[in-house]
């Protein structure tokens, strides 16, 4: 085998170290040359979390010493295409020339289709995206999917390893950005220990919102012909155990008072991909003008939120065009 090794600056003195990262198919440990940036197969690594194996992709161990200054976390779509996702934000970064400072994190949510191991974390194919427990492993234990999220944040705050870690992104885009949008009512001020936390929503259909109202035609409106339009994942009623947990009322202020900034493609309008049902139907036409409601039901509703948005002209529902264009790549250099 090829030996790799890492080398970098730690608090002054110089050292290398060979880094062993778990090969998940092969079940044998490899090296690997950190920043891993060549291609996600070569970044991929396992962890525990809770008694059972998570798969992720990241661009720096999480269990060795490093100082990157900040972390992308970024959430794959509803194909579950980790490596794709890890691939592209590494292209963005490489790009703005962050690649030495900023660790690219892609989580890897499966199914019970690709476990390999008994004790593998798995979810159904749609429950990952909404924070919703997984299915019970070898233990007859499960875990949210937001969970494993806060266990990558609480690795990344570990000082003793991240000195200079003080910034995390987490974004994502279609299916992945409505986790993301999810996810942010978990915290509150864009915190989480000592990280500052932003939220990055790229091209969403599937918005949370924090109270009964809803946007549609340029005024607000409560429905009262659409049963369960309020249920969690699009409202806060009948919330999964990590929301009950947190409460409502909680992940309610959360979600109003944390900055997110929202991305869409003036191009993401169409609609035949869309979910069917009165509950999203009420949302808007489609992804461009689902985006552009919730954020006036938020001015309209609470004028003091930090949301925001940008549209990227000319783009449509493209993770790679959304993540390579000038507003995106901007918009990592302003908060890196």
């Amino acid at each position: 085998m090829k030996k790799m090794f890492w080398c970098l600056i730690v608090f002054l003195s110089f050292s290398c170290e060979e880094i062993d990262v778990t090969d998940v198919y092969n079940e044998e440990p490899i090296t690997a040359e950190y920043p891993c940036v060549s291609d996600a197969l070569n970044c991929l690594d396992s962890i525990n979390i809770e008694g059972g194996s998570f798969n992720l992709y990241s661009s720096f161990s999480l269990d060795s010493v490093n100082l990157v200054s900040g972390a992308i976390i970024v959430v794959h779509g509803a194909t579950r295409n980790g490596d794709d996702y890890f691939n592209r934000m590494i292209s963005t970064i490489k790009s703005v020339g962050l690649e030495d400072s900023i660790m690219v994190i892609a989580p890897q949510f499966i199914t019970e289709y690709e476990k390999v191991h008994d004790k593998d974390w798995y979810w159904n194919t749609t429950s990952w995206k909404w924070g919703n427990q997984s299915y019970m492993n070898g233990s007859q234990t499960s875990i949210s999917s937001f969970e494993v999220i806060d266990y990558l944040l609480s690795k990344a705050a570990d000082i003793n390893k991240f000195p200079n870690l003080s910034k995390v992104l987490i974004t994502g885009h279609s299916s992945g950005s409505a986790f993301t949008h999810t996810f942010a009512s978990t915290k509150s001020n864009n915190t989480f220990r000592n990280l500052k936390i932003d939220f990055a929503v790229i091209n969403n259909q599937y918005f949370l919102y924090p109270d009964s109202n809803r946007f549609l035609n340029g005024a607000l409106f409560t429905p009262n012909d659409c049963n369960n339009y309020n249920d969690w994942p699009l409202g806060l009623t009948d919330p999964n155990p990590y929301i009950e947990n947190l409460g409502v009322e909680v992940a309610s202020i959360n979600l109003i008072g944390n900055r997110i900034d929202y991305f869409i493609g003036s191009n993401d309008t169409q609609i035949n991909d869309m979910s069917s049902g009165c509950a999203y139907q009420i949302l808007g036409e489609h992804r461009f003008q689902k985006t552009i409601n919730f954020n006036d039901y938020l001015n309209l509703s609470f004028e003091d939120n930090l949301h925001q948005y940008t549209i990227v002209q000319g783009i449509g529902h493209s993770s790679t065009g959304m993540f390579f264009s000038n507003e995106f790549k901007s918009y990592i250099n302003e908060l890196f």
